[in-house]
């Protein structure tokens, strides 16, 4: 095994390679450790000559892992593994869980609804703390660049452990203003409406390709990777939106989808990580704790 070439003293190095191999970049790892940039490059140069081998390719974006480095990921995270129970097994308090969770997820999720769980999950479990990075694009959790991830989809990977939070509908989501203006849309009566649309992983959610075979180029007035900014464009009574049939209350339901698969929310997180008590706390306290009726977006 390759890390059994580390001193017994250095095997904090790994700390370093850990946090490159997840943030990517020597900024994002220095901010990640608290530590400065010099640092992180020193100490991932020590590793790399102890180990007698190149762990990363410099990019034009940042580091990737060399097939050497892909092999001592799993060996380092599998050690990380072990040092998170060890901690939590030595904490002061048994019945007290502590650490670090990061949790990857979409912004409508993030604004909607995690606020709520965390506030509360922190109540019961104030050493937890929580990472929450929004993005619509994908950390990757076999790399560990996330814990656990909450994401829209409807084929969640099978090396992963998923629960479904729920499946909804599919609806064009409209202001007052906007119907006021051009009167709710009908099937097969859309050609005076304009929408608003997903780019990037948003539109590959299910509706996005019927509508984009549905209208013409002009009815499209604006795409984003991002449904919160659809959502304001749709406030504005900008146009249509596609999204989920739920309660909302500043925005109108109209027109549905039935014959549109619905889309579905899954909680995702690797099979190493079931173990983790804090792990277990925390989805199982989002599966109690989850209000679907209050998402609105995708």
């Amino acid at each position: 095994m390759f890390i059994a070439k580390l001193p017994m003293q250095d095997w904090n190095q790994l700390r370093f390679f850990l946090a490159l191999s997840s943030h990517g970049t020597l900024a994002r790892a220095a901010e990640k450790l608290q530590v400065n940039q010099s640092t992180v490059f020193r100490r991932l140069k020590q590793l790399e000559d102890d180990l007698g081998f190149s762990l990363f390719i410099r990019t034009s974006t940042g580091y990737q892992l060399t097939s050497a480095g892909e092999q001592i990921l799993k060996h380092a995270q599998s050690i990380e593994d072990h040092f998170d129970q060890l901690k939590q097994t030595t904490s002061p308090a048994e019945d007290q869980l502590a650490g670090n969770i990061r949790v990857s997820t979409l912004d409508t999720v993030a604004l909607q609804l995690i606020p709520q769980v965390i506030s509360q999950f922190r109540e019961l479990h104030p050493l937890v703390h929580i990472d929450l990075m929004v993005s619509e694009s994908r950390h990757n959790l076999a790399r560990r660049e996330a814990d656990i991830a909450i994401r829209a989809t409807r084929r969640p990977p099978d090396y992963l452990i998923g629960k479904k939070l729920f499946s909804q509908p599919w609806c064009l989501w409209a202001s007052q203003d906007y119907l006021d203006q051009h009167g709710y849309p009908e099937k097969g009566q859309l050609a005076q409406h304009k929408f608003l649309l997903g780019i990037g992983d948003l539109g590959e959610a299910p509706i996005m390709p019927v509508l984009e075979h549905m209208l013409s180029k002009d009815q499209i007035v604006c795409r984003s990777n991002s449904m919160l900014a659809l959502q304001q464009l749709c406030r504005q009574g900008v146009g249509l939106l596609p999204g989920l049939q739920c309660e909302t209350s500043d925005l109108i339901s109209t027109m549905d989808f039935p014959e549109v698969p619905q889309s579905e929310l899954w909680l995702l997180y690797h099979p190493d990580q079931k173990t983790q008590p804090r792990i277990k706390a925390f989805t199982q306290f989002i599966m109690d704790n989850f209000k679907r009726t209050t998402l609105v977006g995708i």
